[in-house]
């Protein structure tokens, strides 16, 4: 079967996401790459990694007859106006969804039909030093309200302040607001909020937005790494997987895709608690175990780092991926009903607001709020 990628000739708006389709790309070499819709129609099977995109718009030009590989980068309930339209366009043709976790995969079966969806995890082909023992902590990534940074830093000054003078958290990362108003609430004047502890607290270091080579400075000098985001569909965590190949330890949040990162060895689990369907990491144990944060010996650092180096490999990604494109390919059909509903309520502003839809966000997040 004739294969392609078919890849944006513009870089995706999200940094990660575009270091996501590079190494998915360089992991698939005998896969031929394509940027128009010409030399799209030459194949038969097409993988459209070109996420930023209006696949709206995109699709209905393609082939009736290209089997399609759409793989869904943690934003399937984001992308509401494209997913209004998708069911329509879709509806006779050969598809398959992939996922990046195992939480994902759970929710997208709500929407779909199961056999449509496939968990495959990222591959990530950069390599770390091993990161030495240290005190040093580290947050990079998005600094938004679903990131939940404010309360890692409340929590942070806390601990500075009356427990661990002796412990330092890095952050790197750059403020916006997108996205948050899926949650119900907007924060009012989040950076400036989070500004103000970063000045206050001497051990809590800002370090900007940083472009790769620098992050992996930073990467290198830390031992552990913290992500407590409740983002939407959050099913992968590109900064958590590069420390991980450092050798970090993690502590994360109970979210998403955070969940196919609980076997890996030194691992801290934040519990959940929604509040009028807004999720938030539980402060109180985060505290404790920040408290009771001990060094761990190097060869753990290490175990650490070659778990991860077989979890993201490409040889791992590629063995799974020929498989899904291999399997039989089904028809779209039709969403359901929850989907539907979930659709139509989301095209408003505030969706998840309790006085919009008091019930639709436990029935969405589900297999998130397990």
């Amino acid at each position: 079967m004739k294969q392609a990628v078919f890849i944006s000739k513009e870089p995706h708006f999200w940094n990660s996401a575009q270091l996501i389709i590079d190494n998915i790309v360089v992991s698939l070499p005998e896969i031929k790459r394509v940027s128009t819709i010409k030399e799209a129609n030459q194949f038969e099977q097409l993988i459209l990694l070109a996420d930023q995109l209006k696949w709206e718009d995109l699709l209905p030009q393609l082939n009736s007859d290209i089997e399609l590989i759409l793989p869904i980068f943690g934003n399937l309930t984001i992308e509401v106006e494209r997913w209004l339209k998708l069911p329509k366009i879709l509806e006779k043709r050969k598809v398959k969804i992939w996922v990046a976790s195992r939480r994902q995969y759970q929710q997208a079966c709500l929407f779909f039909n199961k056999e449509l969806i496939y968990e495959i995890p990222f591959p990530l082909l950069e390599v770390f030093p091993l990161s030495p023992p240290s005190t040093n902590l580290l947050y990079s990534g998005r600094i938004t309200q679903q990131k939940n940074i404010l309360e890692l830093l409340q929590v942070f000054e806390v601990l500075s302040l009356n427990f661990r003078k002796d412990l330092t958290l890095h952050l790197a990362g750059d403020f916006h607001k997108r996205g948050y108003h899926l949650h119900g609430i907007e924060a009012i004047n989040y950076k400036e909020k989070c500004l103000e502890i970063i000045k206050r607290c001497s051990n809590i270091k800002y370090h900007g937005s940083l472009n790769q080579a620098d992050l992996r400075k930073i990467i290198s000098i830390c031992n552990t790494s913290i992500s407590l985001s409740t983002y939407h569909d959050e099913d992968y965590g590109y900064s958590l997987a590069q420390s991980l190949l450092a050798g970090h330890r993690i502590i994360i949040s109970d979210w998403g895709g955070h969940a196919n990162y609980f076997n890996f060895k030194e691992v801290s689990i934040i519990p959940i608690k929604v509040y009028n369907n807004i999720p938030f990491p539980d402060k109180e144990l985060l505290l404790k175990k920040l408290i009771s944060l001990q060094p761990i010996a190097n060869k753990t650092n290490q175990e650490i780092q070659m778990q991860a180096k077989d979890y993201f490999s490409a040889y791992r990604f590629k063995k799974s991926f020929d498989e899904l494109l291999l399997n039989e390919p089904i028809l779209f059909g039709v969403i359901s009903p929850l989907f539907k509903a979930y659709l139509g309520k989301a095209i408003k502003f505030f969706p998840f607001h309790p006085d919009v839809a008091p019930d639709l966000y436990s029935k969405i997040y589900q297999s998130y709020l397990k």
